[in-house]
Formats: C-alpha cells, structure tokens, sequence
C-alpha cells in the first residue's frame, strides 16, 4: 500500500466518523464521496464504506434493540435483500468501473440536491406497500454505491411519528442486518480481497476512535451547519467524479 493513500483513508475515516458522531449519520455520505479519488475502484470503496459502517451500527442496533418495530422493518428487509442481491452480484459486476464511477458521481449530485430541497418536504403513508418500495429503492441504492439510506429513512419517519427513538431504532436494525447482507454479497462474489481487509482492520481502529473524540465536540458544532457542509461537499466531489 502506498503511504499517501493509507494517509488519505485515514484521514477519510477518521472525518466520516467524527461527522456521524456530531450529527448523528453521513459516515457512508462522506467516505464514499472521497474514497473514489484514491482507492482502485468504486467496488473496493462501497465495501469498505459498508464493513466500517458496522463498526458504529452494531453497537447501536445492540443497544436499542428492544424499541425496533419489526411489523415496519421487515417490509423493507423483505425487497431490499432481493433487489440488493441483484444489483450486488449482477449489475455492479457486470458494469465497466469507468460507468460505475459516472453513475455514483450523478448520485452523489442527485442525493446532494434531494436533502437540500427535498428531504423535508416528502411524505409517505406508513403501509407495508411503502416500506416494500423504500426497501426496493434502498437496495438499488445500496447495492450499488453503498448509500441506501433515504428512502428508508423517509419511510421510518412516516411510521416513528413523534417517536425519535423508535425511528432511530428501526434505522440501526435496518442497517445492522442489512450491512451484514451486502458484506456477505460481497465476500461471495470475490470484491472483499486480502487488501480490503487490511482497509477495514485500519479504518476501524480510526472509527471507534472518532467516534470517542466526536462525542466530545458535539455540543460545540450545530449539526445542521456541518449537514449543509457535507451536502456542499458530496454535489461538488459528485461533479468532479463527472468531469473526470
């Protein structure tokens, strides 16, 4: 491994988790809208992205496990591991890396613009049918560029109401089970290699400690001022993903 891309990683991994920590999600956002630029292709970042993200929503899931609604999150597992499956072992395989790189560059421009215009404006009826289409969504999402979480978490806002611990819950056993799927995709269909194991011991050290020291600065920074960064942060490395 070259030193100045164990470097750059490192100090990918080390801000995504300080980012989660302060405002509560964007690991995933953060690191897969970076690791593109130095890591060798778009498969090998969106792998690594999902193993660390374990690292932070096991804990998680463990802890609230006792408020996660199963009646509203099996309706979105029952899609995502089907549609994810798909997009994992027979799309995303059997895409060019060159396209792969232009299409998460339009969805991190796309996904940008939809939580700066969109996100709070959207409303769905809580129904099995919906989490049925958010857990579609989310896999294709997911899948492919290992960011499938809004859908979901427009449909879990529907169905938590006034109750943020129970929307918070159900987030953690989505994305618990759901990490752990994709990874074993993954790992069968031959992206999760020595080197990426090497990533993930790395990174992981890094995570737990961001996560530690971000807790400590999460009182000082707003968390709607550091969302609105990242938002800026994914349309513009989106945008040069598509111009290179």
């Amino acid at each position: 491994m070259d030193f100045t891309v164990i470097a750059l990683f490192l100090a990918s991994v080390l801000g995504g988790s300080l980012i989660q920590s302060i405002s509560g999600f964007g690991f995933g956002i953060f690191v897969i809208s970076v690791f593109p630029f130095f890591l060798p292709s778009p498969q090998i970042s969106v792998a690594i992205s999902v193993m660390l993200s374990l690292g932070m929503t096991l804990p998680m899931a463990i802890r609230m496990r006792k408020k996660i609604v199963w009646r509203h999150v099996l309706p979105t597992l029952a899609s995502y591991l089907v549609v994810s499956a798909v997009m994992v072992l027979v799309v995303a395989g059997a895409m060019p890396a060159a396209v792969l790189k232009k299409c998460l560059g339009g969805v991190l421009v796309a996904m940008s613009l939809y939580f700066v215009f969109f996100s709070s404006k959207i409303h769905i009826h809580p129904s099995p049918r919906a989490g049925l289409i958010a857990g579609g969504l989310s896999g294709v999402l997911d899948g492919l560029f290992g960011m499938g979480g809004p859908p979901v978490v427009v449909y879990f806002l529907s169905t938590a109401g006034e109750d943020g611990e129970q929307y918070f819950a159900n987030m953690q056993g989505f994305s618990l089970i759901t990490n752990l799927y994709t990874t074993a995709l993954r790992a069968f269909s031959g992206v999760i290699t020595l080197e990426v194991l090497q990533y993930f011991g790395m990174g992981l050290a890094v995570v737990i400690f961001g996560m530690f020291f971000g807790r400590r600065f999460a009182r000082k920074i707003r968390a709607d001022h550091l969302q609105k960064l990242i938002y800026g942060f994914m349309a513009l490395s989106g945008l040069v993903i598509l111009l290179q």
